[in-house]
């Protein structure tokens, strides 16, 4: 399975305390699921992969006869929160959680906690200074 992550930020930004969204593409339809490792130690970020339902229903649809609800499309977010200023890196990886142990993608991302009206700023979510 071929996948392109050449899209995906290499740089997220957040305030201390502040929070950030970020929809993942999703491949959850091939049993891959997204995980977040931190790369460095430092309590800069916390980071975390929540589900989301791609179309929210009030009631699962259930077809006459009492069968099982349609099935409804799950997608997937990461979710940054910055606790201290500072510089911090993340491998975002996609794996089959019964698969083989070799992930089928994954993607390292800086995370930058910064007061934000206080310094000059990064590109929001553009490339990391390489």
């Amino acid at each position: 399975m071929g996948i392109d992550l050449s899209g995906f930020p290499a740089r997220l930004l957040v305030a201390p305390g502040g929070e950030t969204q970020l929809v993942l593409p999703s491949y959850a339809g091939s049993g891959n699921v997204w995980s977040a490792h931190p790369v460095s130690d430092e309590p800069i970020a916390e980071v975390r992969v929540e589900t989301v339902l791609a179309s929210p229903r009030a009631d699962p649809v259930v077809p006459p006869g009492g069968g099982p609800p349609e099935p409804v499309l799950a997608g997937e977010r990461l979710v940054v929160k910055g606790l201290n200023e500072g510089t911090t890196r993340w491998l975002l990886t996609l794996s089959r959680p019964f698969g083989p142990p070799d992930p089928t993608a994954t993607v390292e991302v800086e995370i930058v906690v910064i007061h934000i009206q206080s310094r000059r700023v990064p590109p929001l979510n553009g490339p990391a200074p390489g």
